[in-house]
């Protein structure tokens, strides 16, 4: 993209060259004819390089993307028995979760979030296993102090509302951690499950590798809060998890599994 604008700018650049010279020259008095016209263009010696000629040319859509503009790529991410719980929030009510002890070694994130389809149920994951289950992202941080990561978010919905906060790592920095609730201890907790960060051109995100991993998408950026998600086992058959209708924005991917059935640890390569 970065040859593509710098392309743009050097055409700029010469069309501006031309059109000054071609006034002063008029202004001068002096006829400009084709061949002098020709002349003219033939000094601007512009030639692209081998790369910038094997770029592919962007459309203005596309440059209007920007960093949210990335291509099919893959990433392995540990799947862990990370820590989650059920969490009920009244109408009005504040909660608040935090982390103690973070460090480069284990790098903490929290996110707080809702059921969408239905909206505010209370089910886990459940059968029809296959099907994408719509979240929403209530709060969301990595590093609020040091590499501690600290949420609050206050119920302003008119009802109760059934929520989850989970814990994770950045990238794949897991480990145990303490974990306060509204100030108080509950004590030491399993972040077990890493992380990436993607968006995606491809349209899904989906998981190799085994383990029977449970995908999540939760928004990293709180503006728009309802393109989160999870599955558990690949509608296309398998029990690898394969999230569809994956959107383009920058979002936390984070498979992780819990201790039933045949789910193991290990890591999951992450394909968006």
């Amino acid at each position: 993209m970065k040859q593509y604008l710098r392309s743009l700018s050097l055409l700029s650049l010469g069309s501006v060259a031309l059109f000054v010279s071609a006034c002063s020259a008029g202004m001068d008095g002096e006829a400009i004819d084709e061949e002098k016209a020709q002349a003219m263009a033939e000094d601007f010696d512009y030639v692209p390089s081998a790369e910038e000629e094997n770029t592919p040319v962007m459309s203005m859509e596309d440059v209007a993307k920007g960093d949210e503009l990335v291509g099919k790529g893959s990433i392995g991410v540990t799947r862990g028995f990370t820590w989650y719980e059920r969490v009920d929030i009244a109408n009005g009510a504040t909660i608040t979760y935090e982390t103690t002890g973070g460090s480069d070694t284990i790098d903490p994130v929290l996110v707080l979030f809702m059921r969408t389809s239905p909206w505010n149920s209370t089910q886990w994951i459940a059968s029809p296993y296959q099907q994408k289950v719509g979240i929403r992202t209530l709060a969301v941080n990595d590093d609020t102090s040091g590499r501690n990561s600290k949420i609050t978010w206050t119920n302003n919905q008119g009802q109760t509302i059934h929520a989850w906060v989970m814990g994770f790592a950045y990238n794949n920095r897991t480990g145990n951690l303490t974990v306060k609730k509204n100030g108080s201890s509950i004590g030491s907790k399993p972040f077990a499950s890493g992380s990436a960060r993607v968006s995606s051109t491809a349209g899904e995100v989906y998981t190799t590798g085994g383990g029977d991993p449970v995908l999540f998408a939760f928004e990293r950026y709180l503006d728009q809060t309802d393109n989160g998600a999870w599955n558990d086992d690949d509608p296309n058959g398998g029990t690898d998890s394969r999230i569809v209708g994956f959107t383009n924005r920058s979002m936390w991917v984070v498979p992780m599994v819990y201790p039933s059935f045949s789910r193991t640890a290990g890591t999951s390569t992450v394909h968006y």
